[in-house]
């Protein structure tokens, strides 16, 4: 039972393992790049956490739970759009309130600056909408329009990029049962013009021992026969992997 847990929980995670009855693991369908809009000038920021950071964290439960914001007095002025189109203190408002029965969270102070947001190219300096909460809570919710940004889903995948070759640190392959074995992974790609997909390939006899649903990562070299450049870098569920540079 646990073993076929494990290896469950190796297929939802996108290393694209799979196993027979007999605990054999076997290779999944082939890898898909997406397309990706790699030839747009400036490259779409592809964010992969959240568009709304706590700088200073919520002051009371209150403005924790309540999910509604409310700006107090006029919206500032939005400055001139740069290389990238902006959305007015307004509509971030806007865009990070959701549904609740709850008061909103009045915004006493709003002004134009930048703050760091997680993307597939590591932590950016982007622009950004600042608040400060009547309770003294600081927040910044970043200022891009939505055209200037790629909707991602993020891999639990990261990646480094030294020309030609990449470092992918993916699931490790499992250990088999005594007796069985040894379970061997290697990294797998398929490229396009517009994004790179890797994923794992294994091979091997598990076992059906009791064992644990630890999941262990370990570094794959990837050869590419391009550089990466500005495509987007994928793992087997279509999940946006990290990419920094070694």
């Amino acid at each position: 039972m646990r073993a076929h847990l494990l290896l469950a929980v190796l297929l939802l995670a996108g290393c694209g393992v799979n196993a027979s009855e007999t605990g054999r693991t076997t290779t999944p369908a082939p890898l898909r790049p997406v397309d990706f809009p790699v030839d747009r000038h400036p490259r779409p920021i592809v964010l992969l956490g959240e568009p709304l950071a706590v700088e200073r964290g919520f002051a009371s439960n209150e403005e924790k739970l309540s999910g509604r914001y409310e700006l107090v007095g006029p919206p500032p002025a939005t400055p001139e759009p740069g290389a990238l189109p902006l959305i007015g203190a307004a509509e971030a408002v806007a865009a990070m309130s959701r549904p609740s029965d709850r008061p909103p969270v009045k915004l006493v102070r709003a002004e134009f600056g930048t703050a760091r947001f997680r993307t597939d190219r590591g932590a950016l300096e982007l622009p950004a909408w600042r608040f400060t909460t009547e309770s003294g809570s600081s927040l910044a919710r970043q200022a891009l329009a939505p055209s200037a940004v790629w909707p991602a889903r993020p891999s639990m995948y990261t990646a480094t990029e030294d020309g030609l070759e990449l470092e992918v640190t993916m699931l490790a392959a499992p250990q088999a049962c005594p007796g069985h074995g040894p379970v061997t992974a290697e990294a797998v790609v398929a490229e396009s013009a517009t994004s790179v997909a890797v994923g794992l390939r294994t091979a091997g006899e598990l076992g059906g021992c009791p064992r644990t649903a630890d999941l262990r990562t370990q570094p794959y070299r990837v050869a590419l026969s391009a550089p990466l450049g500005a495509r987007l870098l994928v793992d087997g569920q279509g999940g946006v992997v990290e990419v920094t540079k070694r």
